[in-house]
């Protein structure tokens, strides 16, 4: 067992640690950035004298007319796709370490969200 706080013994670690936080850091950011675009949008939309929360468009979101609709439904985007940031991420982190059985495993992921983002209507 590791002590995750010990430092890195080898250079293959200290990189690994480093790239993993790269990680890290893609979930904390996808978070804040879907979070204050769905806040920017209600609160456009309660400011433009709109009493009820707006619908979330996501399939005509460049269409949409409405400022706060449109910064909520990039914000539920943003917030969709963060997972699947993360996941090529780590292929990337994998493939690079030649770690082929969990790259194979992250390419699988990611062809399947592909494959139901290319596919789904909803």
């Amino acid at each position: 067992m590791t002590d995750a706080s010990a430092p890195p013994r080898t250079a293959a670690e200290s990189t690994s640690r480093g790239e993993h936080r790269v990680v890290q850091l893609v979930l904390r950011a996808g978070l804040v950035i879907a979070s204050s675009l769905m806040a920017a949008g209600v609160t456009v939309h309660l400011v433009s004298g709109q009493a009820q929360a707006p619908g979330v468009p996501l399939f005509s979101i460049f269409a949409e007319r409405d400022p706060g609709a449109l910064l909520t439904a990039l914000g539920v985007v943003v917030l969709g796709m963060t997972p699947m940031v993360r996941v090529i991420a780590l292929l990337a982190i994998w493939t690079r370490e030649r770690d082929w059985k969990f790259a194979a495993v992250a390419l699988a992921v990611v062809v399947v969200l592909v494959i139901a983002v290319v596919l789904g209507k909803g």
